[in-house]
Parts: structure tokens; C-alpha cells; sequence
């Protein structure tokens, strides 16, 4: 399976799982052996035989982000019209207050040591940052989960300006409605 296939079925998969190997995945070590709900997923969709530490992140980050809801009820976990960048900036909220003022949930200063961080740190930076957003967001508002996993697969400064581009056009789209 290709990434392409992979994450919009993970996304679905995590949502559907049970609480408890949820949990065990949100609590999983990144540099650890991996838990067993991480195993029996890398099992299924086909990243077995990939890396272990950037899937033990991807799985743990989509976790995280999975709402904490009734089994089959947990909302939309991936989308890829809603760049993770932009998740970052508005908190995945669909009423997220603009105007001159608008505050960014996830701060540009924090952004910035985000993306300085160097790529065997981005784990841990990224896990952080979605801590952030998880519990505000909107659960009918998916994030771009493939946002996630180049960030962590791979080292190409493109991944790292996409997250940057959607969230400062979100915040310049927020704080100057008319382009002013």
C-alpha cells in the first residue's frame, strides 16, 4: 500500500477502534517498542516492514487527534481540504473568531520553534502542537492527516512550508477579511 492509501484508512480505522487501544496508542513511547494496537495496525495497512519511530509517531499524533467519543461516533478525523497549518491557527474550529485581533490558538512564536526544530525533534514538537487543537477542535473537522505524515517521513523543506503557508494565510485571511 501506498501513503496514499494508507492514511485516509487509518483516519477511518482509528475512529472505529475502542477506547482502551486508543488510549494505548495516544500513550504509546514514539522511540519505544510500539504498542500492540500499533503493531496489529501496522499489520493491516501495510507499514510493517516501513521505519518504525515515524509510524509509532503518525499512529500516536492521529490518535491524539481522534476524538474522544463513543466508539463509531468519534467525527471526522482526516480531510484533505483542511491543511493541518491552518488546523494549527484556527484550532480546527469552524467559529473561530476573525477580525484585527484574532489570536491564533496555537501561537506564531510556537510555530516558529516548531518548524526551527530539527527533523529527529519533530516528533515530539508536532505531538505537542496537536495536544493543543485536539480537544478544540471541531470533531466533524477533519485535518489533512497526509500533513502529518510527510512532516514525519521525510526531511524535504516543501512539508514543512506547506504547514507554514496554511497557517499564515489562515491568520492573514483572519485578521485582513479584505485583503487590506
Amino acid at each position: 500500500m501506498t501513503l496514499t492509501d494508507i492514511i485516509p484508512k487509518l483516519a477511518s480505522h482509528l475512529g472505529g477502534l475502542p477506547l482502551g487501544d486508543l488510549a494505548e496508542l495516544r500513550r504509546q513511547q514514539v522511540k519505544g517498542p510500539g504498542a500492540p494496537a500499533f503493531w496489529r495496525l501496522a499489520s493491516q495497512y501495510g507499514f510493517l516492514h516501513q521505519p518504525v519511530e515515524p509510524w509509532v509517531a503518525i499512529t500516536k499524533i492521529m490518535a491524539i487527534l481522534t476524538p474522544r467519543a463513543a466508539q463509531g461516533d468519534a467525527g471526522s478525523l482526516h480531510s484533505r481540504s483542511y491543511p493541518l497549518g491552518r488546523a494549527l491557527c484556527d484550532g480546527g474550529q469552524s467559529g473561530w473568531v476573525s477580525g484585527a485581533n484574532a489570536m491564533p490558538v496555537f501561537s506564531e512564536a510556537r510555530l516558529a520553534r516548531l518548524i526551527a526544530l530539527p527533523f529527529n525533534r519533530r516528533a515530539e514538537g508536532l505531538e505537542r502542537a496537536v495536544r493543543m487543537i485536539a480537544n478544540k477542535r471541531d470533531k466533524n473537522i477533519g485535518i489533512d492527516c497526509f500533513d502529518i505524515a510527510n512532516l514525519l517521513l521525510s526531511d524535504d523543506p516543501s512539508h514543512i512550508q506547506k504547514l507554514s503557508k496554511a497557517y499564515y494565510g489562515r491568520l492573514d485571511a483572519a485578521t485582513n477579511p479584505k485583503g487590506n
